[in-house]
């Protein structure tokens, strides 16, 4: 039975390790977008490991268009929303 489903054998610790170790990242648009919302210390650790994972970065087309298209309305969000308070 178990040469049927060989894929049912798999070291899930293995690949989790190398996942971490050698995974491509990709943040979701609120992730990014989010930079705006994050107070000074949490938006500068996520920028610190942004850079340290650089190399293993990649932002999809469409996560980038998402980003261009809403991040002006998020600005304008938090400014009136700090503006109003």
């Amino acid at each position: 039975m178990k040469q049927s489903f060989k894929g049912q054998n798999v070291d899930w610790n293995e690949i989790s390790d190398k996942v971490r170790q050698d995974g491509v990242i990709v943040f979701d648009t609120n992730v990014l977008l989010n930079l705006y919302r994050y107070n000074d210390k949490a938006r500068d650790e996520l920028i610190g490991l942004m850079k340290s994972y650089k190399s293993r970065l990649w932002m999809p087309y469409q996560v980038r268009l998402e980003f261009l298209d809403n991040c002006e309305a998020v600005k304008t969000w938090i400014h009136k929303g700090y503006k109003d308070w």
